[in-house]
């Protein structure tokens, strides 16, 4: 029963705290993950938190986060970016992934392969959280919009590759086997391009009254199909991802924008909360109030390599103070990268001083930097048209 309450609160949470919390442009969802953090240090739902049912149930969460960052990807217009956006992404991503290589190798002694992993995937970009205040502030249709929507378009090319790495990094950290892993990612890039080459044969519309529902098993199947091929080879985390880019692109805008919202509402809505909680229960406090540099080590790299990137990258385009925003707006990191350092926790490929800086500091980022973003969007609105 204690689950089933537990379960409950999620939601509630979400209800109540979570409008407050948009009142203040901070993410809904985040009300479960500070509910998770206020269950753990009062030491409530200790058994049900831990218990088989909740951690498969916070599993399919997390994958299916990945899942859904994977169905919003546009392959098609990733490719169609121009070159200085191209070119603006890379830059900034890589020079805010670099210096926090330095950071984490060299000043806190963490191997050079997770300081890179956690670096790269930490320097993406949660545009998730940008578009909603861009349209809020009338500015989507500026050069800057375009610009922070193009870069948070980018970036998840990079989210790909980083992921790629982590799987590569649990695999071998579990010896699994070399030709099974082979197999697995061999059968996924196929399955992959088989779908997406097959769209082309989907022409006309379904005369199916329950076509929603349809469309949703398909969904399902696809999803749960990639992740028993994903098991094989301990890549999971992959095949969630590819399962949604495959979905997105095989399914022909017309069926698509049939089943967008469902998919949304069944991610954001029902595994979301139960990830966020999960994250935030497994957090300790105690490890950042014990050794708080390195959150606010990772809070001033992190944000600071992103802004001067921007400058460097982008002010002889749109200016000097545009460009600062553009920085503080790329500064917002709630997107893979969260997903990314729970896999790596769970994997115990980093320590919990470590996961625990960077979900902080994740949540710090997301709260504080829209704020700041709005704020100077207002004074600055004479140089954004």
């Amino acid at each position: 029963m204690e689950l089933y309450i537990l379960l409950a609160l999620i939601y509630f949470s979400a209800l109540s705290l979570g409008v407050l919390l948009e009142r203040f442009r901070i993410p809904w969802i985040f009300s479960a993950l500070f509910l998770g953090v206020a269950f753990k240090e009062l030491g409530l739902f200790s058994s049900s938190l831990s218990s088989s049912t909740f951690d498969v149930l916070s599993n399919l969460g997390m994958l299916f986060m990945l899942f859904i960052i994977g169905f919003e990807i546009d392959v098609r217009e990733i490719i169609k970016q121009g070159k200085f956006i191209i070119e603006s992404t890379l830059f900034i991503t890589l020079f805010a992934a670099l210096l926090g290589v330095l950071l984490l190798y060299y000043g806190f002694h963490y191997s050079f392969i997770v300081s890179l992993v956690v670096s790269l995937s930490f320097a993406t970009v949660g545009e998730a959280v940008l578009i909603p205040i861009l349209d809020e502030l009338k500015i989507v249709r500026t050069k800057l919009g375009e610009l922070i929507i193009s870069i948070g378009t980018m970036d998840d090319a990079i989210e790909i590759v980083a992921l790629l790495l982590v799987s590569a990094m649990i695999g071998t950290k579990s010896s699994i086997n070399i030709e099974n892993t082979i197999i697995a990612l061999t059968t996924l890039l196929l399955l992959t391009i088989l779908l997406i080459k097959s769209r082309r044969f989907i022409t006309r519309e379904f005369g199916i009254r329950t076509i929603k529902y349809h469309l949703l098993g398909i969904s399902l199947l696809v999803f749960f199909l990639f992740l028993a091929i994903g098991k094989y080879a301990e890549a999971t985390a992959i095949a969630a991802l590819l399962s949604g880019i495959t979905l997105s692109n095989f399914l022909p805008r017309y069926l698509l924008e049939k089943i967008e919202s469902e998919i949304r509402i069944l991610a954001y809505g029902f595994f979301g909360p139960i990830f966020f909680l999960w994250v935030g229960a497994t957090i300790s406090l105690s490890s950042v109030v014990d050794a708080p540099l390195l959150a606010a080590a990772i809070f001033f790299v992190a944000s600071v390599s992103k802004i001067v990137a921007s400058v460097l990258a982008s002010s002889g385009k749109i200016g000097f103070k545009p460009s600062l925003l553009l920085g503080t707006g790329l500064c917002v990191r709630f997107s893979t990268s969260l997903v990314i350092v729970k896999i790596l926790y769970e994997a115990k490929v980093i320590d919990l001083a470590l996961y625990s800086a960077l979900v902080t500091v994740s949540a710090i980022s997301t709260v504080a930097m829209p704020l700041i973003f709005a704020y100077l969007s207002k004074r600055w609105r004479e140089l954004l048209k």
